[in-house]
């Protein structure tokens, strides 16, 4: 069976066409793509604005957005949790609940998970984050919460 956009046998990967289209510019000159050219502006409002002199980044939208959102198949709609461990939660009760106000709205135990937790809540509703504050049980057991690869957030995606 043929393979679409399959090279002809024996042609180099990345040879490219002859046309050289979809090839990037060779070092040192390197076009709009760093943004820093000017783009003139047809009409009336070319070149004004205070300090813009007709300049505004290249191949980027005014609206963040829909630039960032449009290339991906996926929509982040929120921040579902932010888990951080630590060998004392306390520690972590001091900056999240003392100093930035969150309140505490649960806790969880578990020995096959090795965890001691504290579940705070940021915000209410269908927009609440769940903030979880965990020690390990046994730090010398697994899994171990306060290691680095077990800190980490949960997005709400579609």
């Amino acid at each position: 069976a043929a393979v679409a956009n399959a090279r002809p046998a024996g042609a180099r990967r990345g040879a490219g066409r002859p046309d050289r289209a979809g090839r990037r510019a060779p070092r040192g000159h390197r076009g709009d793509e760093d943004g820093e050219h000017p783009v003139r502006r047809a009409g009336r409002d070319r070149g004004r604005g205070a300090g813009q002199a007709g300049r505004e980044p290249v191949g980027r939208s005014a609206h963040l957005e829909v630039c960032v959102m449009s290339q991906r198949p996926f929509k982040i709609l929120g921040l579902q949790q932010i888990a951080i461990g630590g060998l004392d939660k306390a520690k972590l009760r001091h900056l999240w609940v003392d100093l930035l106000g969150v309140p505490v709205t649960g806790t969880f135990q578990s020995e096959r998970e090795n965890v001691d937790e504290d579940i705070c809540t940021l915000g209410q509703g269908a927009h609440a984050v769940e903030v979880d504050l965990m020690q390990p049980l046994d730090p010398e057991k697994k899994p171990a919460v306060h290691a680095t690869p077990l800190n980490h957030i949960g997005l709400w995606v579609d």
